[in-house]
Formats: C-alpha cells, sequence, structure tokens
C-alpha cells in the first residue's frame, strides 16, 4: 500500500493566495484559519475538496471558491467544492468531531 501524495505546500500557497493562512493539518485535512472551510486532499495528490463551514458566511463563499479555484489552478492543483462541514465538540472534551453534509447545487456555485 502507497501513501498518497500530500501536497500541502501549493495547498499553502493556495490558500495564501486568498488572503488566508493554515492553522492546522491533520492526516488529509487541512484546517484554516477562523474556519470558514476545510481542505480534504484527495487519493491523487492534485485531488483538493473543500468544504464550507456550516457557519460561514453565505455571501462570502462564492467569492472565496473563486479566488481558491484561480489559485488551484496555478498550482496545477483540481479543487472541488463538496459540500459543508460543521466541527463540534466530541463526548470526550479533549476531541473535535467533524461531520460532512452532501453538496448542495447552490452551495458551490462560483458567480
Amino acid at each position: 500500500m502507497s501513501v498518497p501524495l500530500r501536497p500541502i505546500t501549493r495547498i499553502q500557497r493556495i490558500v495564501e493566495t486568498a488572503g488566508l493562512s493554515i492553522t492546522f493539518a491533520y492526516d488529509d485535512l487541512v484546517f484554516i484559519e477562523h474556519n470558514a472551510f476545510v481542505l480534504q486532499m484527495g487519493e491523487k495528490g492534485e485531488d483538493v475538496f473543500l468544504y464550507f463551514n456550516v457557519q460561514s458566511d453565505e455571501n462570502a463563499r462564492s467569492g472565496i471558491l473563486s479566488k481558491l479555484t484561480d489559485a488551484a489552478i496555478a498550482e496545477e492543483i483540481i479543487l472541488s467544492c463538496k459540500g459543508l462541514y460543521e466541527i463540534s465538540e466530541a463526548s470526550n472534551e479533549e476531541l473535535m468531531q467533524l461531520k460532512f453534509f452532501p453538496i448542495d447545487k447552490f452551495i458551490c456555485n462560483v458567480n
């Protein structure tokens, strides 16, 4: 079994182009400051998936997605908007729980 390529440096450049920074990376997930969205690395190194936080500003999503998409193209990354996520405290106060929601056609539209 091989470990998939994790393009964290290219993802960092994409995020910084949008004026944000990475706060934490764990396994295949990349957490962004202010938690407006999270990125998930796919099985192939060039595949990266975006999930918006359920509490993020709906009006800002298309602008964020547009900036990230443009920067991803420059980094040869295929960025796909996948839907929403919610982060909450797990039963153990030291752990966090992520819940992903299926894509909604209105969430990932770029105006």
